[in-house]
């Protein structure tokens, strides 16, 4: 049997779900190939997603409504804790308290700065889209072989090894770090770093009466367990990411993991009532794919692509942005010379964005690292290895167990030298997390004469056109209603803005955008600062929601080329 599709999409997590949806929502045929069985949803703990993301997803057709509903406490993700107990802080950042922040926040993105939504409540969300959008999606399915030079692939049925040939225009690889996509398409990962090995455990029940101040986040430094507790749910759900370190065993029971909570509740054992689901152990690590793109059919996003380290919530939004960049760059309609030209460009934007995020993640990681050695009283990773290589398992455990109850004593009588709260000024940058997601910048064919420099801290400055960046919360006057641009652009088409009343569109550019989406907006006192663009200027925005141009039409040099870039685009 045999098939015929615009696009095959290997992966039905975030990455894949979302590319089928803004494939069906440009008109095109896809199908998803999945191994697994489609209700077993999605086991990531990614939660956190940047203000581009919310756009990407509000774009896809999810309720932003919705995700807000579904996202944790606007409360407590903004506070982080590090305790020796629930009810024992030591040290602990509150965005909230910040006097700037509120403000901050609001303008970074149209729905704020950011929300928290735990990865299967997204993923079920996602799923119900691309379900109403009549995406076809073949579960317990694997890829059997790729046949590259005639754009098809074979799948086979897991249960009834029924196989099915597909052919199509682009097969898509979203499959995972483990991409058999990659593999059969003879990629490579490389660059591969390996920095610790972590136990996930979900924890069912309450903490709201045993925690001393309520966050997203607590860094545990208790004698009985070191860990990392995410707060999706302070009635019913909490994570524990735990760090395999010397002493602590790698091979924990359900009888260990209550012990050791009840510990970090500040309870006995016997009153602990949470239900445990041990999720098992998993390596932090980073890599990248060798390539993004395999003979101009094969196209990888998310972690089939790159792998970085969970330190600052790069994934999940990396991954949605890979797709948001690469879909409206397929030509669903026709292959061409022009669109083949314009995919390229998938590669030559996309690599540097994973490149810096992954540095990125891995400064973050190093600077929880050195608060991890603070507050450990100065034993690092190394010294616990040397302790128990020089010392039998039961008593390097009893070691460093006495260790962390001796610094927890000193900091508690006030011995300690240096302040725990100055070490935390550290990571409130990629806590806050709103800057570090605005510093991608795109150069090269799509952008017109890009911004020479570095930004980084946007969310300082957003209320600026930097081309080559994404456009952020701007406002402006459609029909005398007060709006957001956002609204008005198509993902679709590339859009023009011009200011109705400033100076006259020149002739030669105007009979090069006819297929554009053209917008005439009105500037006054009231919006120059949210949207600044001057009466003899128009910008050019990408239907990614990048700003490819910013141009001054009473320069003829600049119009010239500008034309010329336009005309390119068509």
């Amino acid at each position: 049997m045999k098939r015929s599709i615009d696009a095959c999409i290997v992966g039905a997590g975030f990455s894949g779900l979302l590319s089928a949806i803004l494939i069906r929502q440009h008109g095109g045929t896809c199908c998803i190939i999945e191994k697994h069985p489609i209700e077993s949803g999605s086991i990531s703990n990614a939660h956190y997603l940047n203000a581009y993301s919310l756009e990407i997803l509000v774009e896809a057709g999810l309720s932003i409504d919705d995700l807000r509903m579904a996202a944790v406490d606007d409360v407590l993700d903004k506070r982080m804790v590090v305790c020796h107990s629930l009810n024992h802080t030591l040290a602990q950042v509150d965005l909230a308290s910040q006097s700037d922040y509120a403000d901050r926040f609001s303008r970074i993105g149209r729905y704020g700065a950011f929300l928290n939504v735990r990865a299967c409540r997204l993923h079920a969300m996602l799923l119900d889209r691309a379900l109403d959008l009549g995406v076809e999606i073949r579960s317990l399915h694997r890829v059997l072989s790729l046949d590259i030079s005639n754009h098809t692939l074979l799948v086979q049925n897991i249960t009834s090894n029924d196989e099915l040939l597909i052919e199509c225009d682009y097969l898509v690889g979203c499959d995972g770090a483990e991409s058999q996509v990659a593999q059969l398409s003879s990629r490579f990962l490389q660059s591969e770093r390996a920095f610790q090995h972590f136990f996930t455990v979900e924890c069912y029940g309450s903490i709201r009466d045993c925690v001393q101040d309520a966050a997203l986040f607590y860094w545990v430094y208790h004698e009985k367990m070191v860990a990392c507790l995410v707060n999706f749910d302070i009635d019913h759900l909490q994570v524990l990411q735990i760090p395999v370190l010397p002493g602590q065993g790698d091979g924990l029971s359900e009888h260990d993991i209550r012990d050791r909570f009840a510990a970090i509740l500040g309870v006995p054992s016997h009153q602990c009532q949470h239900r445990f689901k041990i999720r098992g152990e998993w390596a932090l690590k980073t890599a990248q794919l060798d390539h993004a793109v395999t003979d101009n059919w094969v196209y990888f996003c998310g972690d089939a692509l790159h792998q970085v380290l969970p330190a600052g919530g790069f994934g999940l939004n990396l991954a949605l942005a890979d797709v948001y960049n690469l879909i409206w760059k397929m030509d669903i309609a026709k292959q061409s010379a022009h669109s083949l030209a314009r995919l390229a460009t998938y590669a030559d934007e996309r690599i540097p964005v994973a490149e810096a995020t992954i540095q990125q993640s891995i400064d973050n990681y190093r600077e929880f690292i050195t608060m991890a050695t603070q507050f450990m009283g100065g034993a690092d990773r190394s010294l616990l290895n040397l302790v128990s290589t020089i010392f039998p398992e039961n008593l390097s455990h009893l070691l460093t167990k006495s260790w962390l109850r001796t610094v927890r004593l000193l900091h508690d009588s006030g011995c300690l030298s240096v302040g725990w709260s100055d070490v935390m000024k550290k990571n409130r940058t990629h806590f806050d997390g709103m800057s570090m997601h605005y510093s991608a910048k795109y150069q090269g064919p799509l952008i017109f004469e890009p911004t020479q420099r570095a930004i980084y801290a946007l969310d300082r400055v957003p209320h600026a056109l930097y081309v080559g960046y994404r456009i952020q919360s701007f406002v402006c006057f459609l029909d005398d209603q007060r709006v957001y641009l956002s609204d008005y652009l198509s993902y679709q088409k590339w859009t023009i803005v011009f200011v109705s009343d400033g100076v006259s569109v020149p002739k030669i550019l105007s009979e090069v955008i006819h297929s554009f989406q053209v917008l005439r907006v009105g500037i006054d006192d009231r919006v120059t600062q949210a949207l600044p663009l001057s009466q003899s200027h128009c910008i050019l925005i990408r239907p990614d929601r990048y700003l490819a141009a910013h141009v001054d039409l009473t320069c003829s040099d600049t119009i010239r080329r500008f034309t010329a870039f336009c005309q390119s685009l068509n």
